[in-house]
């Protein structure tokens, strides 16, 4: 029972620690994108340069993979309007093992533009000296 209750009390620490993510990322559009977190419920400034400043959530979800690699995966998204269409962004960051996965760090739009459903999708590498933001909610 006494290894059961440290082994309780460890993984509920290793799931409390906060997780950093970088605040301010290069996407291969050209697109700069700067985060920051703005309220206890995570809540989210997206700027974009190229679509205007929006406002989000932060969701923070951790576990161990497969290949038993720590591994914890930042969801930002939220609903926003452009030249009068909505829309919908999101962008994903993952962590393993402590480490950023350049590789996957996807962002995604969906809007209207005359009439036809948009749907844009690219990768972001974080910009040297840019920051971080942190989450601790999690899932």
């Amino acid at each position: 029972m006494k290894y059961f209750f440290l082994l309780t009390l460890g993984l509920f620490i290793f799931s409390a620690h906060a997780e950093t993510f970088p605040a301010k990322l290069t996407c291969n559009t050209g697109e700069q994108i700067t985060l920051t977190v703005t309220g206890a419920e995570q809540r989210m400034t997206y700027v974009s340069s190229r679509y205007g400043t929006f406002h989000g959530y932060l969701d923070i979800y951790k576990g161990v993979s497969p290949e038993q690699q720590f591994e914890a995966l930042a969801d930002i998204h939220g609903m926003g309007r452009y030249k009068d269409n909505p829309l919908s962004f999101s962008l994903q960051m993952k962590r393993i093992n402590g480490e950023i996965d350049n590789g996957a760090i996807i962002y995604r739009y969906t809007y209207m533009k005359e009439q036809q459903m948009i749907n844009e999708e690219g990768n972001c590498i974080p910009m040297k000296d840019g920051g971080f933001i942190e989450g601790s909610k999690h899932y």
